[in-house]
């Protein structure tokens, strides 16, 4: 049994902490004070990989809570996980959080923005650090159209998607291990610092059109030129990314066309068990301040190394508002 602190309490957070108290380890959450009470109160999930009509939520209790970091110093943990976005981490409390860590915590970082390691770096050893990248899909429940019994998050593990870590190789294999053990698919990249940036990069461009379409798939397919300019965008995303990181773009860049998007759109969303269009909408309307921040950044780092900008700019410029 491990001593695992989530930090965080969001859609996330809660999928992680439930699957993880139910290999045994005993969970507890870090959450501003104003969570407390409605944390107290416990949480209510569904697990679509066995409950795709979301007909059997599943009540989680069985944690802590805390919501000052001179409390977290109490316990020894053994896993501490920042789930939290890259907009909440640049302002993020790290002097609290080195309170609380003993030299064998291991601290996961999952954020996705290719300066965030580095920023976890000048504050914590780099030793205790593991990077991983989610791959779950989870959202608050009900999404318009959709019926529950009772309000919760819903979420689905990808079941050929492994969430990859990377780090200390004993932190990176005990953080694995403590996934599996918790029937979440895991594994080792030691690739991942590299790959991660372009992965991001690709996907926040795509949002960006998509919200430029309404966050309609239909309307995203039949528009050509927008697709065109998405990819330019996305290349030109890359070419900053290479700036920033100091890495060569990834050879799947030259995958991504327009006949791939529209196959895509067209096929995802009967795969996925969820209205995926809406999820869509829903999540990254919410959390768009961070979907802004990477776009501004690319944007940024491109024009400090004169590189080309004008589809990134433009597409950008379609969702202010």
């Amino acid at each position: 049994m491990k001593n695992i602190l989530i930090v965080g309490a969001g859609a996330v957070g809660q999928a992680y902490g439930y699957q993880f108290a139910q290999a045994g380890n005993q969970v507890s959450f870090f959450v501003k004070e104003k969570h407390e009470q409605s944390m107290a109160e416990g949480l209510v999930l569904y697990h679509l990989n066995q409950d795709k009509k979301r007909r059997r939520p599943v009540h989680f209790r069985d944690y802590g809570v805390i919501t000052d970091w001179h409390k977290a110093r109490e316990t020894h943990w053994h896993q501490i996980y920042l789930c939290i976005s890259s907009t909440a981490f640049l302002t993020f409390d790290f002097k609290g959080l080195e309170q609380a860590i003993k030299p064998e915590t291991i601290v996961v970082i999952l954020q996705p923005g290719p300066d965030d390691y580095e920023l976890a770096c000048q504050h914590l050893p780099k030793e205790q650090l593991v990077q991983g990248m989610i791959t779950l899909i989870s959202y608050n429940a009900p999404l318009p159209g959709e019926s529950v019994p009772e309000p919760g998050i819903a979420y689905w593990l990808p079941p050929m998607a492994a969430t990859p870590f990377t780090g200390n190789p004993k932190a990176r294999a005990a953080v694995v291990n403590t996934f599996k053990r918790a029937n979440m698919n895991a594994a080792v990249n030691t690739n991942l610092r590299k790959m991660a940036p372009y992965a991001t990069a690709a996907l926040m461009v795509f949002l960006t059109a998509l919200e430029a379409s309404d966050w309609q798939f239909d309307q995203l397919k039949s528009n050509v030129e927008l697709q065109e300019q998405m990819l330019q965008a996305q290349s030109q995303a890359f070419d900053a990314v290479s700036w920033q990181t100091d890495t060569p773009p990834p050879l799947w860049r030259h995958a991504i066309k327009g006949w791939v998007i529209r196959l895509l759109l067209r096929t995802a969303p009967k795969v996925v068990p969820l209205d995926l269009e809406t999820y869509f909408q829903v999540h990254f309307t919410k959390v768009k301040d961070q979907t802004k921040l990477f776009m501004n950044t690319y944007i940024a780092s491109a024009e400090k190394h004169d590189l080309e900008a004008a589809d990134l700019i433009a597409l950008n410029q379609m969702t202010d508002h």
